[in-house]
């Protein structure tokens, strides 16, 4: 076997006959996606409803799979070619929150898998008590989405329960506060 290029690799060709050189895909674990929120969301109601999680503001997209779109419901959209298994994380800052009588704050993602034609049903669901008149509140979860067929959408929703008040969502202009992302782990 002759010598191969800079950055190439060694493997055995499809046949197992011999070795051969190949040059790796660049950039693994594609398709990427991350989005952020890029301003301050106010006035939430802390109730009984469960919100799209407003990610606006596009940090990384390789395949262009993302939508910052409230039409779309931020969602993501498994391209052509990359069926299999997803890593999908979320975190955001809640502000501004009081709880009425003294009760628990409860916080819930929740990471959503839907069909190409079909409505959005849980695949991973995160929940966090705290105690009353908190102010502020720090949500983080991932999970791994086990079996995404290619037109499959993820997308996350989020519900606060507060006695009924409102809360807001933190966001920013330069940094991350609040977002999701993923990436594909493999078929």
């Amino acid at each position: 076997l002759a010598k191969g290029t800079a950055n190439q690799e060694l493997r055995i060709n499809s046949g197992a006959t011999a070795p051969e050189w190949f040059t790796p895909v660049a950039g693994g674990n594609s398709p990427m996606w991350g989005a952020k929120l890029s301003g301050n969301q106010n006035g939430y109601n802390g109730g009984s409803v469960y919100y799209d999680f407003p990610t606006n503001s596009e940090l990384v997209d390789t395949d262009n799979a993302l939508s910052t779109s409230p039409s779309d419901n931020y969602q993501f959209v498994v391209p052509s070619g990359k069926a299999g298994k997803y890593f999908v994380y979320v975190h955001a800052s809640l502000v501004g929150m009081n709880a009425s009588n003294g009760t628990y704050i409860h916080g819930r993602f929740q990471i959503n898998k839907a069909t190409s034609s079909g409505s959005f049903a849980v695949e991973h669901e995160y929940n966090q008590w705290h105690e009353a008149d908190l102010g502020n509140l720090g949500l983080n979860t991932s999970a791994i989405i086990p079996s995404c067929a290619v037109g499959d959408r993820i997308a996350i929703k989020l519900w606060l329960n507060q006695g009924g008040n409102t809360y807001n969502i933190q966001g920013s202009s330069t940094g991350s506060i609040s977002g999701w992302g993923g990436f594909y782990l493999g078929a």
